[in-house]
């Protein structure tokens, strides 16, 4: 097996910004509308992600030790997307020259800080090994929605205590790893939940459109540093990642600008 993925893309120029996701369904959630914001402000934001639905530290880390070929590559670039199935998490971080890599845990038990150890560290240090010049950044998932029984299956006992402990497991875990910042996703989730509720799922667990169009502004502003509240992007005429047309009024845009730039700007502080 090679250890390149072969594709062309466009040069890159000294303002290109190169990302790699290392993440499941919710990195794929948080990334859905990146090449739209980007080509909206007309920035060359590139960012890929590795994906394998409900991937855990373990599994990343059991893949590194297997050479497993279980990632799903997708490269979002201003110009094209590129898609590839069946590659490995070596080939992933070989696949461009990354500055910026993400890390996160599986939803379920991100709120469990003992189950980062040993394995999150172990992925840390693979990726540093290959992408020695990358930043690496931690992106916070978010809680599920009240009504979804996999808060309470899943040890917690409310929505607010799942959210607070995945708040607390992530920062915990970044500064564990050395003060590594993080994509404050579940906090713009959360913020947005008191005027907007469980609309911003789709399955309970997963992002609806607008959750997407949220998570979106929070890497979008987190990466580019164009606040969400200034994105040129505009919801009502986007393509629809899953669903046939976006539906959104003013004011639920308004608030996802605005959860957006607070939970970036909460961070940036940190």
């Amino acid at each position: 097996m090679s250890d390149k993925l072969n594709f062309n893309e466009a040069e890159r120029s000294k303002n290109t910004l190169k990302v790699l996701a290392i993440g499941n369904s919710f990195s794929d959630d948080a990334t859905s509308y990146i090449k739209q914001m980007a080509i909206a402000d007309n920035v060359d934001l590139r960012v890929a992600n590795a994906f394998i639905g409900g991937c855990s530290f373990e599994r990343h880390y059991n893949n590194i030790t297997n050479g497993t070929t279980d990632y799903r590559f997708t490269y979002y670039t201003p110009e094209e997307t590129f898609k590839f199935s069946a590659t490995s998490l070596e080939q992933c971080l070989k696949a461009a020259d990354w500055d910026i890599i993400t890390v996160q845990q599986v939803s379920s038990l991100s709120g469990k800080y003992n189950t980062y150890f040993p394995f999150a560290p172990e992925l840390i240090s693979y990726i540093k090994s290959i992408c020695p010049n990358a930043e690496i950044k931690v992106h916070m998932v978010w809680a599920y929605a009240r009504y979804y029984p996999g808060i309470t299956n899943n040890g917690y006992f409310n929505q607010e205590n799942m959210y607070n402990c995945v708040v607390d497991a992530y920062e915990r875990f970044a500064k564990e790893m050395g003060g590594l910042k993080i994509l404050p996703s579940g906090r713009a989730m959360q913020i947005a939940r008191k005027d907007i509720g469980d609309s911003l799922h789709r399955d309970g667990f997963h992002c609806s459109e607008i959750g997407r169009i949220l998570t979106g502004w929070v890497w979008f502003e987190s990466l580019t540093g164009i606040s969400a509240i200034e994105s040129k992007f505009v919801p009502k005429t986007a393509k629809a990642t899953y669903m046939d047309e976006v539906f959104i009024t003013d004011e639920e845009e308004k608030i996802l600008r605005e959860a957006a730039h607070q939970a970036v700007v909460e961070y940036s502080n940190k």
